[in-house]
């Protein structure tokens, strides 16, 4: 018997091993060690699986409404699209294109005016791809079940719990990160591409409401100035709402009303706290 032949049985052996452990355990990674895998994840588990509940598009704002943040809501599970490094529009792009689309579809609002970028075209292509197809057919291919990427989850999931149960009740208190320099940048986008972004937003959610989808757009708390884009002389949010007739939630609005004050980790992504009660909190909103 030749050694590329042992080899071969081998790797296999290995390979039916894995796939049994992974269905046994149940065993999946919700986040990764870089970006890319991270969004691969999330492209997967909201456009391979069946429709869920709801949808959100967005960056990684959004992302950071993690999975499990929603076992204990009505809604079971949400399609997220929210990507590190992209924004919307991708997401909108993406879910307009499928055959089977959630009823419902969340659009976070903060980074909506920013036309697309390398990394939009990137998960695009990746989308498009013959890895991904491969992915829908084969799950033990999928980015959740890379071994790096499953022990990184477990150890995000760990220190999340271990920082949560170390809060007190000052640490509960209306002490957000403080505020950074950092500002929304158009200036690299002409007049003529700005536009034609905001004319494909406004076809895309047409799009899904021609086929029956409630929309609903989603301002998530920046402490940070970096997405404050309400104010924004660009921000074309509020037409988008009034002409398409879609409803406009304030997350932030909604955690103050409920005694919380949004922290971050960052400045502009929700800690784990806020962002569970940021998920309880989208639960309702989908069932009104």
């Amino acid at each position: 018997m030749s050694q590329s032949y042992l080899i071969v049985v081998m790797a296999a052996g290995l390979l039916v091993a894995w796939a049994g452990l992974l269905r046994s355990f149940g065993w999946r990674a919700h986040i990764a060690e870089s970006n890319y895998q991270s969004n691969l994840i999330r492209l997967e588990e909201a456009l391979l699986a069946n429709p869920a509940p709801a949808s959100i598009v967005g960056s990684s704002i959004t992302g950071r409404l993690m999975p499990e943040y929603f076992d204990e809501t009505s809604l079971g599970r949400i399609g997220n699209l929210g990507l590190d490094g992209s924004g919307p529009l991708l997401g909108l792009e993406l879910l307009a294109s499928r055959s089977e689309v959630s009823p419902v579809v969340v659009i976070e609002a903060n980074l909506l005016m920013v036309p697309e970028g390398v990394n939009d075209r990137a998960l695009r292509n990746a989308v498009n791809g013959f890895g991904f197809k491969l992915a829908g057919r084969t799950p033990m291919l999928r980015a959740e079940t890379r071994p790096t990427s499953l022990i990184y989850s477990w150890l995000k999931r760990r220190k999340d719990a271990m920082a949560g149960s170390n809060l007190t009740s000052s640490d509960a208190g209306t002490s957000p990160v403080g505020p950074s320099t950092q500002e929304v940048r158009l200036d690299q986008n002409t007049p003529a591409e700005l536009a034609a972004h905001q004319q494909r937003v406004f076809e895309l959610c047409q799009r899904l409401q021609s086929r029956g989808r409630r929309l609903i757009l989603l301002r998530f708390p920046i402490s940070t100035s970096i997405v404050q884009t309400q104010f924004h002389p660009l921000d074309f949010t509020g037409r988008l709402a009034t002409e398409l007739q879609i409803r406009r939630v304030d997350l932030g609005l909604e955690l103050r009303k409920r005694g919380h004050e949004p922290r971050f980790t960052d400045g502009t992504h929700l800690n784990p706290q806020s962002a569970r009660l940021a998920a309880s909190i989208l639960d309702q909103i989908v069932k009104e």
